[in-house]
């Protein structure tokens, strides 16, 4: 029988069950909708550490089936496959399953491919002393902790300082005092701004954001180590209750909670290199599942262990440096995020907040994982604010970025006047910088 008709009988039946036990066609719709959205998953490929954003096939029995993965480029895929697989294109796409008549716009195809005008970020400060300056395109900047490098920055050390950097690649490099060196770090060879599994390349409009609903806040687009995670949700001021669902490899989990998060008890452990997704419903009738679909979805990953206990030696070795706890921070943190452990970065990052650190650049940073790759742009927007009140005043480059990221976040969130604002900021900055691939695309922005 062709699966069209199966999956509408199927719903004829869901749908008289529901009146028939009192139920209601809001909540049967929402056991639909639930079955849909589990069926997507992020796929984690745990040999290259890279996310591929691919949607497993189902068959009519609702068993996963072999799929092509269109995410990997080295298979000889069509570029259209490739552009389906991260959600972004010229005309609208639909994002749900093919009966479904949800759909999302999509966004400008240069938004994803075009590389950017402005130099990538090839390092990082994760310690200094003394008196230490970097002078860029005509501008003296005073780094702080956590500042980024560019490749053409020179370094001037004074006598009696000491620069220690982390480079993109992970190394580290100490610069000695009374020197005055080349950014010593090789060219970051991965455009962070644009690779799989992060939000911001695909995001080129307008996504409506309801902070009225139970929406996931940890664990979701990241992987994970451990297998028992801290499970966080936004709290509805009206909800008593919470009902948490758990599903993925080999797992079915249900408990009811009162609070806004709880630990993931791991009587059935988390698989190595499974994926899974947790679902909040509220005693209200909203439901997690109500956030409007992202491309790469919402799904987390534990990862294998054979990556595992390699990033755990890695960061042995961190922790055995002769830095200070900081520097140690900000050096786990990154790797960390070089391996898709998102929410681990952040809240490493944080813990120096919380030990009273003040650097725009850790600010700025949290505020970017937030955004970038974990799409919450409410917890993402008082970490960039902050970061405009710390910012020296000639690292232009912190400041602009901070100013830009909120100009994005105002348009998620419905505020086109205070998007206005911070753009108007941003392009100033980035005109100072001669960024000409943002200055079109706030110019865009404030032509809309």
């Amino acid at each position: 029988m062709n699966w069209r008709l199966m999956t509408f009988i199927s719903l004829i039946f869901l749908l008289l069950d529901g009146n028939a036990l009192g139920v209601g066609n809001d909540s049967v719709i929402k056991q639909v909708e639930r079955r849909r959205f589990s069926s997507r998953l992020i796929l984690f490929d745990q040999t290259v550490a890279n996310v591929s954003l691919c949607r497993q096939g189902v068959d009519n029995s609702g068993t996963k089936v072999p799929t092509t993965n269109p995410c990997n480029r080295d298979q000889g895929v069509s570029l259209n496959d490739w552009i389906d697989a991260l959600g972004i294109g010229i005309t609208e796409k639909k994002v749900r399953d093919q009966e479904n008549t949800e759909s999302v716009p999509r966004y400008p195809l240069h938004s994803a491919l075009n590389l950017p005008s402005q130099p990538l970020a090839n390092g990082q400060i994760l310690q200094l002393t003394g008196d230490v300056q970097i002078q860029r395109t005509g501008r003296r900047i005073e780094p702080q902790i956590g500042t980024d490098i560019y490749p053409e920055d020179q370094l001037s050390i004074a006598n009696g300082a000491q620069v220690i950097l982390q480079c993109a690649d992970l190394s580290s490099q100490t610069l000695s005092p009374g020197s005055n060196r080349l950014n010593p770090c090789l060219p970051a060879t991965e455009q962070t701004e644009c690779s799989p599994g992060t939000y911001k390349c695909p995001h080129r409009g307008d996504i409506a954001w309801n902070n009225r609903i139970p929406y996931i806040i940890t664990p979701r687009r990241t992987a994970i180590l451990t297998d028992k995670p801290l499970l966080r949700w936004n709290g509805i001021p009206e909800a008593h209750h919470y009902t948490v669902i758990l599903e993925g490899d080999g797992i079915e989990w249900t408990t009811q909670v009162s609070d806004t998060q709880i630990t993931y008890p791991g009587e059935t452990p988390l698989q190595p290199g499974g994926n899974y997704m947790l679902i909040i419903e509220a005693d209200t009738g909203e439901s997690s599942l109500d956030e409007p679909p992202l491309p790469g979805g919402l799904n987390f990953s534990r990862l294998d262990e054979q990556q595992a206990q390699q990033i755990r030696t890695q960061a042995a070795q961190i922790t055995q440096q002769p830095w200070n706890q900081t520097a140690k921070a900000l050096a786990l943190a990154k790797l960390y995020s070089k391996h898709h452990l998102h929410t681990q970065a952040i809240a490493t990052l944080e813990s120096l907040i919380a030990d009273g650190v003040e650097s725009a650049a850790i600010y700025r940073k949290i505020g970017d994982r937030y955004l970038n790759y974990l799409a919450l742009p409410l917890q993402a927007k008082p970490y960039y604010k902050k970061a405009i009140e710390l910012a020296q005043p000639n690292d232009i480059e912190e400041k602009t970025h901070a100013q830009y990221q909120l100009g994005r976040i105002e348009t998620i969130l419905g505020n086109p006047n205070q998007a206005k604002h911070w753009f108007s900021l941003a392009l100033q900055g980035y005109q100072t910088l001669g960024y000409s691939q943002r200055i079109q695309e706030i110019e865009h922005q404030l032509n809309r």
